[in-house]
């Protein structure tokens, strides 16, 4: 179970200890399909997919794809209303009863010349009715399932962004609506990454934990129940092993002395940014500092590294980029201003860090297409 909304690291592998398992590379690969639609596009988001896209994919990125907006279907500040009849929406989100009922309104007063309906979960024929009754203009040209419904962190490491769910602790008996949404999310998330993999697993769960059970169930149930989904020819079937965090309370409490793990334990890192805009004299361009596996070479091979290591990594870096800058040639070099930042944010942040520890006195995260139901018409 995913406590207090932190990472989640895969615990599926095959037989033979072997992973091929990335939750970036599953995320993006979908992202790449939907804004890779041929044309002139606007990418319409949702609040938790707007996180999601842009833990994995730059901006940069996806204006070479043709993307000239991107908009948040959902945002509580109105989106403008003014027609853009060249483009087509390209809409990525989740299937909840806010992103559906501003999707409606979209449809029922459309800007755009046509619209690609992406969900990052199964939608149910209810839901589907809902979609198809609100498009009066039959701008819908297609409706897919893209199984992409959690925040990849790095290759290794997702979450499904709860704030906490402790609340799950509790007798089963006990439960409000909100803990059974908080599971069905958390089952949620789990399904879309063993589609995203192209995994039917076995599901083993911890025996003593009446939470890993009640998860673990779910999970197989609805394995079963979209049974021709899960339909995959694989000969090495994963373990997905479901434990309980009460099962070892001590880890969380332990200072980690690795570098992503110092980052967020002193100076926060959400949604792949660490804010320091309350950092005296801080510098500009580093008041929010990006911290991404896929935008950040530097950081993509040190995250995990040791204090140690990552000072070493440090003086490399810094050796190279004197070599760089002392030749004047190499000033207009591509990767010279990506050194040059690299060392800003390498030096920045754990400066930051050391004078945050000082000042509290402590010791020492299905398929290729999807399932495409086609056109929809009233």
């Amino acid at each position: 179970e995913n406590e207090e909304g932190s990472a989640s690291p895969s615990a599926m592998s095959d037989h033979k200890g072997k992973s091929s398992f990335s939750a970036i590379d599953a995320f993006k690969r979908y992202v790449e399909k939907i804004v890779g639609l041929s044309g002139m596009k606007a990418l319409l988001v949702d609040k938790d997919t707007m996180k999601m896209v842009s833990l994995v994919i730059s901006q940069t990125e996806i204006i070479a794809k043709q993307v000239f907006i991107v908009e948040q279907i959902d945002s509580p500040s109105k989106p403008s209303k003014t027609p853009m009849n060249h483009l087509k929406a390209v809409c990525l989100l989740r299937p909840s009863s806010s992103s559906l009922s501003a999707l409606q309104q979209a449809l029922q007063k459309p800007k755009f010349k046509e619209y690609h309906l992406f969900f990052t979960n199964f939608v149910g024929d209810a839901q589907l009715k809902t979609i198809a009754a609100a498009d009066d203009y039959e701008l819908v040209k297609q409706v897919q399932e893209y199984y992409a419904d959690f925040f990849a962190v790095t290759p290794e490491s997702w979450h499904c962004n709860l704030s906490s769910t402790r609340s799950l602790y509790t007798r089963r008996s006990n439960w409000t609506k909100a803990d059974n949404a908080v599971l069905e999310r958390n089952v949620e998330g789990l399904i879309s990454m063993l589609l995203s993999q192209k995994k039917r697993p076995l599901v083993r769960y911890q025996k003593a934990s009446a939470l890993s059970k009640a998860v673990a169930i779910e999970i197989v149930s609805k394995m079963k129940e979209e049974n021709e989904v899960f339909d995959f020819r694989d000969s090495n079937q994963p373990v997905l092993l479901i434990l309980d965090r009460r099962e070892d309370p001590i880890t969380p409490l332990l200072m980690q002395w690795t570098y992503q793990a110092m980052v967020h334990e002193l100076l926060t890192i959400d949604s792949n940014r660490v804010d320091m805009s309350n950092v005296p004299d801080i510098k500009p361009d580093m008041k929010q500092v990006v911290m991404s596996t896929t935008q950040d070479e530097f950081f993509a091979k040190t995250y995990t590294y040791n204090f140690g290591d990552l000072g070493k990594a440090i003086k490399d870096l810094v050796s190279q980029y004197k070599a760089k800058k002392g030749n004047q040639k190499n000033r207009d070099y591509p990767g010279y201003a990506k050194i040059r930042g690299a060392i800003s944010r390498a030096e920045d942040i754990p400066r930051q860090r050391v004078e945050a520890r000082c000042c509290d006195g402590g010791d020492e995260p299905q398929s290729e297409g999807g399932k495409a139901y086609g056109r929809i018409r009233g």
